[in-house]
């Protein structure tokens, strides 16, 4: 869908949340993730004995791929939904684990904000830690865009980070093409948002590619067609996660240095809750 490789997707009998999601890195100052998940039925989302590992089932993504293969063949936005809540459902034991999975996304989400709202570099207390030559003023955007990626996530040989990697470039990009005249070195605050928001829909649509993207893929529909097919998905994915931050907004919960990884994670959850559903 996005990323630089296709993947066939991770295989059934495996730790549903891998050892570098369990614990992300949480910046100083932040709420803890929610990480409960002792309410939810065994038969969904946890091991009977909590001391496991919660392992994948087998063909954990056989019905996903096969609404989303025929999506892919019809463009009919039922079997997309369809895909999407058998993908969180059996490929991911459920929307509460599903949202546990992608804890790094949260966390990425908190150095991003915190690395975009510090000062530009040499303009005092607070300025950015990074000294990369790229930005400072005068650099193109996509020089910016760029050291921002190895400032925020630098690749560390998982997929996550290269999901998050494509996710920042994706998320700035769009930032530049809804607001021009921003300038990424002293984003406003709803600039910020919008980037977070950005960041986590294209995050999510990632991480969805690399699992399941390969069933869009191999319908042997034309060039032209999949690019629509993939268009609707991504645009049905970032409606989701807007829809989440916007209910969260609503509440009260804003996007701010202290919370943002918090609500994101929130948002996360709503948004696995609504794909779920179908």
């Amino acid at each position: 869908m996005g990323t630089s490789q296709s993947s066939k997707g991770p295989k059934s009998k495996v730790r549903l949340i891998p050892t570098w999601v369990e614990n992300p890195e949480v910046p100083p100052g932040d709420p803890p993730l929610p990480d409960d998940l002792t309410e939810q039925p065994p038969t969904e989302e946890t091991s009977t004995d909590q001391g496991e590992p919660i392992v994948a089932q087998t063909a954990r993504f056989a019905a996903a791929r096969q609404n989303l293969g025929n999506f892919a063949r019809s463009g009919d936005n039922a079997k997309l939904r369809a895909g999407m809540s058998s993908y969180v459902k059996s490929g991911h034991g459920g929307s509460k684990t599903a949202a546990q999975r992608m804890a790094s996304t949260s966390a990425t989400a908190g150095r991003l904000f915190s690395f975009l709202s510090a000062p530009p570099v040499g303009t005092g207390p607070g300025q950015l830690r990074s000294v990369d030559p790229r930005l400072q003023p005068g650099r193109s955007a996509q020089d910016i865009i760029d050291a921002v990626i190895e400032g925020v996530q630098p690749v560390n040989g998982t997929l996550d980070a290269e999901a998050s990697r494509h996710a920042i470039n994706a998320a700035l990009s769009e930032l530049l093409i809804q607001h021009p005249q921003a300038d990424l070195l002293a984003l406003t605050a709803d600039q910020l948002e919008l980037v977070v928001e950005l960041y986590v829909a294209q995050d999510v649509f990632f991480h969805i590619e690399l699992d399941v993207g390969q069933a869009l893929r191999q319908q042997g529909v034309s060039a032209l067609m999949l690019t629509d097919r993939l268009r609707q998905a991504r645009d049905y994915v970032q409606a989701t996660v807007s829809g989440a931050f916007d209910e969260l907004r609503r509440q009260g919960q804003a996007i701010t240095a202290p919370s943002v990884q918090a609500v994101t994670q929130r948002a996360l959850e709503l948004t696995m809750e609504v794909f779920a559903k179908g």
